[in-house]
């Protein structure tokens, strides 16, 4: 732009060099060194016309107003000004510039009409038509303007646009990573209880009876294998996705598999019985939240309640499906901030939009209470 800006300055001064040189008028003063001045300093003031383009145009109008009083040949009021007008409209600052084109035009009008005693049409005509040119040269200064305004507010909301995907992608990924740890951790807890139940199981009986052993063994294998599948699955999902690309992954459990959750109760001692309402039509996600809810409830059965018991309902509701686990174990006390298990459960029924109830039951043991939505959405 400084370029630009000094290429135009000496345009500026050499066109108002010629046009004094050229300028004849018989009564008037020979322009000599006073052509010369005006021209290096409009020029010289094109120079600061972007940082401040009202006072330039002031200051070149006075200088130009003030060449024609002190007599020397009329150059004109309207073309030695067109570029600061137009700099000026183009900054932004079109009222200022135009109502200095009127002042400056009424101005000539009096100072010919009553001073020099011209006749008053054919000077208005003139003023007319220097004003036309005047408001073309504003005309193109606001074309600029507006095309800068217009390409700031679109780099504004570009940037506004970028910033908002960069939150939601950041968001997007904290979602996931609880998701995931979420995951983690349901597969984990669960398994490693059941494999360790049945590792105390096998370790009473390797001597005394053989056969409950090796199907203690066989269980905890079971576990372990179901956990690795899982694990892996996750991972991979974490990792890969599902993409065209690789492998199929198992599909996530859902309602069809609450029912494996009675052997593995049965195999930690604990008799089960499940209900499920197998016609409930809900989300991917949901039936996903209400599996892993299911598994750690039936975890912290096994873990701290003792119960020999328990419980599992699924019934569909009107826009939606409820969930009921109870058992006859020992109810405990809850804790103050929740534990992982039971936040990680309240989390997962929030995550589809759902809502969950935890503690101690109506006579004995522990009841957990789940509505999940029929279409998982935000949380509610």
């Amino acid at each position: 732009m400084r370029h630009a800006d000094a290429a135009m300055a000496v345009i500026v001064t050499g066109s108002v060099w010629v046009a004094a040189d050229i300028a004849v008028e018989p009564a008037s003063r020979s322009p000599g060194l006073a052509g010369w001045t005006l021209g290096a300093v409009l020029g010289g003031l094109h120079l600061a016309g972007r940082r401040r383009p009202v006072p330039v145009l002031l200051l070149s109008a006075v200088a130009v107003v003030a060449y024609h009083v002190a007599g020397y040949p009329a150059i004109g009021l309207g073309w030695p000004l067109l570029v600061p007008y137009a700099v000026a409209a183009a900054a932004g600052r079109l009222p200022a510039a135009a109502l200095t084109a009127v002042v400056i035009a009424a101005g000539d009008v009096g100072w010919r009409t009553g001073v020099e005693g011209e006749p008053l049409l054919p000077v208005v005509v003139g003023e007319a038509q220097t004003l036309v040119v005047v408001g073309l040269a504003l005309a193109v200064g606001e074309a600029a303007w507006q095309r800068r305004r217009w390409a700031g507010e679109v780099r504004e909301r570009l940037a506004r646009a970028a910033e908002e995907s960069r939150r939601e992608a950041a968001r997007r990924l904290a979602e996931q990573r609880l998701a995931v740890a979420a995951d983690l951790h349901d597969v984990a807890a669960h398994s490693l209880v059941v494999i360790g139940l049945q590792l105390r199981i096998a370790e009473e009986t390797v001597e005394s009876d053989p056969r409950a052993c090796r199907e203690a063994v066989a269980a905890a294998l079971t576990a372990h294998d179901e956990a690795l599948r899982e694990t892996t699955r996750t991972v991979r999902l974490l990792r890969d996705g599902d993409g065209p690309g690789g492998a199929p992954l198992a599909p996530a459990p859902g309602l069809a598999d609450l029912e494996r959750l009675r052997e593995v109760a049965g195999a930690a001692g604990v008799e089960l019985e499940v209900r499920v309402d197998h016609g409930s039509r809900v989300s991917g996600s949901a039936a996903l939240a209400l599996y892993r809810i299911c598994q750690e409830a039936l975890t912290n059965t096994i873990r701290h309640s003792g119960a020999r018991r328990a419980r599992l309902l699924v019934e569909s509701t009107d826009d939606g499906v409820r969930l009921r686990f109870d058992d006859d174990g020992r109810p405990g006390p809850v804790p103050a901030q929740g534990g992982h298990g039971l936040t990680g459960m309240s989390e997962r029924a929030r995550s589809v939009g759902g809502r969950l109830r935890a503690g101690p039951g109506p006579g004995q043991g522990f009841l957990v209470e789940a509505w999940l939505p029929a279409d998982a959405g935000a949380p509610r």
